[in-house]
């Protein structure tokens, strides 16, 4: 994506699908893609893919270990190592990433409130469509005549 030249502008996590097609083979789609404007991604030496990189670490970091990130790193340079010219790169993008630390973590602590929302939500549904006479058989009411 990136040695096309594509900017996403938020490649976090939640903005990235990967499904199984009809074909069994492996689909993605990106979404909510906020592209930096060609000039604004050279402005800085071209180093734009930083910030991408940076989102993605960010959303990594409670859920990959080490390994599993600097694999990560390693594919996307194409290299077995991440030998003494990448290390100034990885650590620019750690850098990036932890400015997004507090944002990334504020968002998956309401993404719990949200399923917890809706799991309620499901409970008074389902509560709702129970017919009354069982309802109320439940609640001790008794039997209704």
């Amino acid at each position: 994506m990136h040695t096309a030249g594509f900017s996403h502008g938020q490649l976090f996590w939640r903005n990235i699908l990967v499904r199984l097609g009809l074909d069994g083979m492996p689909e993605l789609f990106v979404l909510d893609a906020q592209p930096k404007p060609a000039w604004r991604r050279w402005v800085r030496g071209g180093t734009w893919w930083h910030d991408e990189l940076a989102h993605l670490l960010v959303s990594a970091l409670p859920f990959a270990r080490r390994t599993e990130r600097l694999r990560l790193l390693r594919a996307y340079f194409g290299t077995p190592r991440l030998g003494r010219e990448y290390k100034q790169h990885v650590r620019e993008i750690t850098a990036a990433a932890q400015g997004w630390s507090r944002h990334e973590k504020q968002r998956i602590k309401m993404n719990h409130l949200f399923d917890q929302w809706n799991a309620e939500l499901d409970r008074e549904l389902r509560n709702l469509e129970q017919p009354a006479a069982f309802r109320a058989r439940v609640a001790g009411a008794g039997p209704l005549t």
